[in-house]
């Protein structure tokens, strides 16, 4: 590639020094390649043009053309002519060292450095432009809004939607609905980040490559991006750079949507009034529309809409829906997943919330309005009742012949946990982004899951505490009573499956079977103890603290706020900073409110860990002291050794089981498939990682317990 000239060289600065009008012998020179034009006076090149690389082209309205040279300009291995041939142009502005070649209509676009154009039928641009961004601008304040409707069919979650915007605005937006302060702030905040950006020509910025595509209007295209292929894209911007080039490619429609820096747009895919994080891949005939697809998701083969998806969702079967639906990232929708399919208000103005973690397996089916704790997995099922199931880490089922929802708490700890590992590590494995933008906690175990198990242990005692005291004929308890009683019995594990009426988990009449409380009690709670032992041994700051009498027992709420963990009280600050402060006036300077947080976060989880270990211990002591740390510690060592044993054991069925092994005649022939079970590098990492953890814990308590 030929580097630009780099003095006074901005095409779209007609008074820059050396652009100048067409010299007569151009002019000839124009002519003579059957090049025609509205008028010779409003045409303006550089310095080095070069009039034999224009031919058989158009010119209408002001236009200005940067330098030209003989050779070739080459993307990747597509490799074309310098020069103009075969196209039209009104009221543009070309760049240097360009190739465009049967461009059959261009208007009001600014055309960068280094651009390949070829085949194109329509690339057009109006001057009141808004390229997907939602806000007014200043110079036409009557101008209406232009909405994306999350997460409700109604529009009662709206947003404005804008070029750089993060999934924890997204969140933020839709969410607060009852603030109406903070919501006339969003706009107006809105209204000021994109003021610069509408009414502006269209651009194509340097580096892109458009080939044989039908119609691109309203749009801005960044760095390096390639389009091929595609059928329409119009009022969008598209944004992309020599880091992280974004492709749309084959017989997509984009409308009134805006995407971020290295995503994968193919396929047949359809946007409208979308937007999409860094990193995002749609593609084999996606449709999607009013919705929110945040960084690191893949989605193909499906119909999603009116629907907010924060980080890493995968969705990629066919015959699977996902409409009017808050769902937390790390998630994954199975083949045939209809997921808001079914409205049963007056009007469509259902919604489901899952936070993160949601699995729906094949062919599931959920009643609005319904919500999902973390990591809930659902069994192959048409789901006949609207459910708020608030144990995190479980597996739902419908026993259709016993007429009852069986929940697993706690199964991908019990029965699951090579899952679960693997989880743990391969959401930051795979996030390549090198835009970061939305700080995502890639970690299934974070103070919001943490927050989650606490309450699902109080909803077991209480649940096990009036199954027991049922059973054994006492009434007239106090609620204090009741979750004493359950607490003592899942102590003890005198209690397995249970079945209760409550109304609390399903709408329906029918009863709740849940499987293996005691076990799953335990494990929620070994599970914690790991957690927060891991977080104090694991960050130095937690090598500083010598008085730990400070350190209370004081709760917290944690919310995922679009994929970065929030502390409830900390993010109240960050609403009210948005609202009053006058300092805050356009969205970026929210994003850094974000970045500020986030340094904090550690220490804040740190606080949490040391917090957890007083809750778990109960009522007293109400502070940390030795014997309660030494207790944890041990505690940890032993839960470091039940993840290595139950990851080991998960994975091993899959080179036990009869039915797993039928299909091979040998062990080495299974091996050769499946890889050696040995080598398997998900159940290494974790013993790697459970020795490292029992060393710190080993090393911490030497220093400051022994």
């Amino acid at each position: 590639m030929t580097t630009p000239p780099q003095t006074n060289t901005n095409p779209s600065d007609n008074g820059g020094s050396r652009f100048r009008p067409l010299t007569s012998e151009e002019r000839e020179t124009l002519i003579d390649n059957e090049n025609t034009v509205q008028s010779w006076d409003l045409i303006r090149v550089y310095d080095s043009f070069n009039p034999t690389l224009v031919t058989n082209c158009r010119f209408y309205g002001n236009i200005t053309i940067g330098a030209m040279k003989e050779g070739f300009l080459q993307h990747n291995d597509f490799s074309l002519p310098f020069g103009l041939y075969n196209s039209t142009f009104i009221d543009c502005t070309i760049g240097h060292f360009v190739s465009i070649n049967n461009l059959k209509y261009c208007s009001n676009c600014l055309i960068g450095n280094e651009v390949i154009i070829l085949n194109v039928d329509e690339i057009s641009n109006t001057h009141d432009a808004r390229f997907g961004n939602g806000g007014k601008t200043e110079n036409d304040p009557s101008t209406k809004y232009t909405w994306i409707q999350l997460i409700n069919e109604n529009g009662g979650r709206k947003i404005l939607p804008f070029k750089g915007m993060l999934c924890a605005d997204a969140f933020l937006w839709s969410k607060h609905r009852d603030d109406t302060t903070l919501l006339r702030r969003f706009e107006e905040i809105t209204d000021q980040t994109v003021c610069s950006l509408l009414g502006c020509k269209g651009q194509i910025a340097d580096g892109a490559t458009i080939s044989n595509s039908k119609c691109i209007r309203n749009t801005v295209i960044g760095n390096n991006a390639i389009i091929d292929n595609s059928d329409l894209i119009s009022n969008c911007t598209i944004q992309s750079d020599d880091l992280e080039k974004t492709t749309i490619g084959t017989s997509v429609i984009l409308q009134n949507s805006i995407i971020g820096f290295g995503c994968s747009i193919q396929s047949g895919a359809q946007l409208q009034s979308v937007v999409t994080g860094n990193g995002v891949s749609v593609s084999q005939v996606s449709r999607i529309s009013h919705s929110f697809i945040a960084d690191n998701s893949a989605i193909a083969c499906c119909e999603i809409a009116h629907s907010l998806i924060l980080p890493s969702h995968a969705q990629h079967h066919n015959n699977s829906f996902l409409i009017a639906s808050m769902i937390g990232g790390q998630s994954n929708l199975a083949a045939g997943a209809t997921v808001g399919s079914n409205h049963n208000s007056r009007m469509n103005d259902g919604e489901i919330w899952a936070n993160r973690g949601f699995w729906p397996g094949l062919c599931t089916s959920f009643k609005h309005n319904s919500k999902f704790a973390s990591f809930t997995m659902c069994a192959k099922a048409d789901y006949p009742f609207e459910i708020n199931n608030p144990f995190p880490f479980s597996l739902i089922a419908n026993d259709q012949s016993k007429d009852r929802l069986i929940i697993f708490p706690a199964y991908w700890f019990t029965h699951n946990m090579y899952a679960f590992m693997r989880s743990r590590f391969k959401f930051s494995k795979r996030d390549k982004r090198i835009h970061p933008g939305q700080i995502i906690e890639h970690d299934p175990l974070a103070p919001d899951t943490i927050s989650e198990i606490f309450s699902a242990l109080e909803i077991l005692e209480r649940y096990a505490g009036m199954y027991k005291l049922c059973i054994s004929k006492f009434s007239d308890n106090t609620p204090d009573q009741t979750v004493k009683a359950g607490h003592e019995a899942l102590l003890n594990s005198e209690l397995d499956d249970i079945e209760i009426h409550i109304p609390d988990i399903e709408k329906g009449k029918r009863p709740l079977f849940l499987k293996n409380i005691s076990q799953a009690w335990h494990m929620y709670r070994n599970i914690i103890y790991w957690y927060s032992v891991k977080q104090i041994v694991s960050y130095p700051e937690s090598f500083q603290i010598q008085d730990f009498n400070h350190l209370t027992n004081k709760q917290h709420s944690w919310i995922n706020c679009g994929g970065q963990i929030w502390r409830k009280d900390e993010l109240d600050q960050l609403i009210d900073r948005i609202k009053y402060d006058d300092s805050i006036r356009t969205w970026p300077d929210v994003h850094q409110l974000y970045v500020n947080y986030n340094s904090s976060y550690n220490h804040l989880k740190l606080q949490q860990a040391f917090t957890n270990l007083i809750r778990l211990n109960g009522s007293s002591p109400k502070i940390i002291d030795r014997s309660l740390l030494l207790g944890a510690f041990e505690i940890a060592r032993t839960v470091c050794s039940i993840i290595s044993e139950n990851t080991e054991n998960s994975r091993k069925k899959d080179y036990t089981d009869p039915f797993r092994t039928c299909v091979y005649d040998s062990d080495k022939e299974m091996s050769e498939v499946l890889g050696d079970f040995s080598d398997d590098s998900t159940i290494n990492e974790v013993k790697t990682e459970q020795n490292l953890i029992i060393e710190k814990i080993n090393l911490y308590q030497n220093r400051f317990l022994s």
